[in-house]
């Protein structure tokens, strides 16, 4: 069960510091938005989506 929660709060702080780097608010000193993990990395990849190139 602890390695299960270990392997959550990485992801978990995994999420937010993809998140956080995306939005160019990767801080250190501020983990606000390292903390709120997901919501962070589902903010960026609103604000910068993914594009694939190929014809249009």
């Amino acid at each position: 069960m602890k390695f299960a929660f270990g392997i959550a709060v990485f992801l978990w702080v995994l999420c937010g510091g993809i998140g956080a780097w995306m939005l160019d608010d990767f801080s250190m000193h501020d983990w606000k938005e390292i903390a709120r993990g997901p919501i962070t990395l589902h903010e960026a990849l609103s604000e910068h989506p993914v594009t694939y190139p190929g014809p249009t």
